[in-house]
């Protein structure tokens, strides 16, 4: 395993990690994760790429960290952080949809779905296209192309986040992305569970506008990793 290998593997084991201390958040009502720095083991990396991470992840707006150490008072914290003494951890928020377009990049993206991609492309199967009146259409495995109805309503921003079927897609950001600009759904702090519910519920609408005879599409959940995909069926 090659150096770049062996780093991009660590920042999976965090983003693992984050996932679920933020899945478990999301069913307690907390939203900070208490991180706290430790040896590397199978589960963690060693503590200076811990640190090195976490950095890159603040970088790239995908959380907000702050330092603290084994003292009762934030402003200690922050002064001997200033000083250049280590933390014991970190606070963490997670900020979405930055965090989980990190997490897609490095977890769910695998080199088996960028196959998938790359072989749907160029068989031209499955593609999407917006024509200049705001309409979504999809092309069917038969070379056929079928209206799906408004780019900017749910059915067809459902196809918008999960074509080519088969690409895994975190449910965080499914559900952010399929959500209408200025909707409840979009404002309301829900958990993974009534995400899970309101993909349900998108799916079955796209189902019922879909020529059946032609294509029949279903969503796959992994409630462990927290991801979706849509795949077709017979």
């Amino acid at each position: 395993m090659t150096a770049e290998e062996e780093f991009n593997n660590d920042i999976k084991l965090m983003l693992l990690e984050l996932k679920r201390e933020d899945l478990a958040n999301a069913y307690s009502n907390k939203t900070e994760i208490k991180f706290y720095l430790s040896e590397k083991s199978e589960s963690r990396p060693s503590r200076e790429n811990q640190i090195r991470i976490i950095k890159m992840l603040a970088d790239r707006k995908a959380i907000t960290v702050s330092p603290f150490y084994h003292t009762m008072m934030a402003i200690l914290d922050d002064m001997l952080y200033e000083q250049g003494m280590p933390p014991v951890g970190y606070r963490i928020n997670i900020i979405k949809p930055n965090f989980n377009e990190v997490y897609e990049e490095y977890i769910i993206l695998t080199d088996e779905d960028k196959k998938k991609i790359n072989a749907n492309f160029n068989k031209n199967e499955n593609k999407l296209r917006v024509s200049d009146k705001n309409i979504g259409f999809i092309t069917l495995d038969d070379g056929g192309e079928f209206k799906v109805g408004p780019a900017d309503n749910v059915p067809f921003k459902m196809l918008e986040v999960f074509c080519p079927f088969g690409k895994n897609v975190s449910i965080d950001s499914a559900y952010d992305k399929t959500s209408p600009e200025n909707s409840k759904d979009r404002r309301a702090n829900l958990s993974p569970i009534e995400k899970e519910d309101k993909l349900k519920t998108r799916i079955k609408e796209l189902q019922g506008i879909l020529p059946k005879k032609r294509i029949k599409v279903r969503l796959k959940f992994n409630e462990s990793e927290g991801t979706v995909f849509m795949e077709k069926y017979i």
